[in-house]
């Protein structure tokens, strides 16, 4: 499921803020950029990972700094000083090499002093959990309004199997008749050579093919057991779409047993709901 969370944290000299953005995905994918933190990229990872179990979950991190006495990086200025300088022998031999060249050097100079590891550590964890928990909060509306809308889905499913319970026996004598009445017209003034026992046994047969009431069966104890997972309180998506493949199973089982006109535009309703319901599906945890 989609959603966003923040949590902040403080530091000695600075204040630290965790945005998390979760969107759709089948697993659990976290993409962290935390910048200067980014030695701890894993924890951060393992602490989402205990809260989301699918989503891809991206991080951004923004570390402010209350301004402080400027250290200057004497090491880098030294070495800055000396390529310039060997530039200089190189291209212009005695030329001057005033130090005010080094102010275009990048990260010369820095507001404060290295962050301590132990306090970055507990301030990701005090700001990614906090972000985590109203992650989580938006999450569980989103997740109100996605049960209820697979519980009219599958309401529709169930309907469905009702009305082709009830239609099938009506489908099976209309084809009875109509096989009857196509080997009278064939046979004619010869119908005392047709083998009765034999006409009942392709009628039989001919049922047998159609018949679809195990699969009737075994789609409705899935639409039972997707039911009760829609209460339950726990990761339950995967177990959803296993569910939806085994009913799109018997969904198209169905549709290639009853080729009839009258059938069609149901099992069309049912694969239809099932399609929408697996798109769904990929949205729960």
């Amino acid at each position: 499921m989609t959603g966003h969370g923040s949590g902040h944290a403080t530091l000695t000299g600075a204040t630290l803020t965790i945005e998390l953005r979760a969107v759709n995905h089948r697993f659990c994918d976290v993409q962290s950029r935390l910048g200067a933190l980014a030695p701890h990229a894993a924890a951060v990872e393992a602490i989402i990972k205990r809260s989301a179990t699918r989503g891809r979950v991206s991080v951004a991190c923004d570390l402010t700094r209350s301004a402080g006495a400027l250290t200057l990086d004497a090491a880098r200025a030294r070495d800055a000083f000396s390529q310039l300088a060997s530039l200089r022998d190189e291209l212009a031999p005695g030329a001057d090499l005033p130090l005010s060249l080094l102010s275009s050097v990048p990260s010369l100079f820095s507001e404060s002093a290295p962050l301590d590891r132990e306090e970055c550590e507990r301030a990701l964890h005090e700001a990614t959990t906090a972000a985590c928990a109203e992650l989580e909060i938006m999450r569980a509306k989103e997740g109100v309004a996605l049960a209820e809308d697979l519980k009219t889905l599958l309401a529709q499913v169930v309907d469905t199997c009702d009305a082709l319970t009830a239609h099938l026996p009506t489908l099976l004598e209309q084809r009875s008749e109509r096989l009857k009445s196509r080997v009278a017209e064939l046979v004619g003034e010869h119908a005392s050579v047709v083998d009765d026992r034999r006409l009942e046994l392709e009628l039989a047969l001919l049922a047998d093919r159609a018949d679809v009431a195990e699969e009737l069966t075994r789609l409705r104890s899935h639409c039972a057991q997707f039911a009760d997972l829609l209460t339950s309180d726990s990761a339950v998506g995967r177990k959803l779409e296993f569910l939806l493949q085994e009913m799109g199973r018997e969904s198209n089982t169905i549709g290639s047993k009853i080729q009839d006109a009258t059938i069609t535009p149901m099992v069309i309703t049912l694969k239809s709901a099932l399609e929408r319901m697996r798109e769904q599906a990929l949205n729960v945890l």
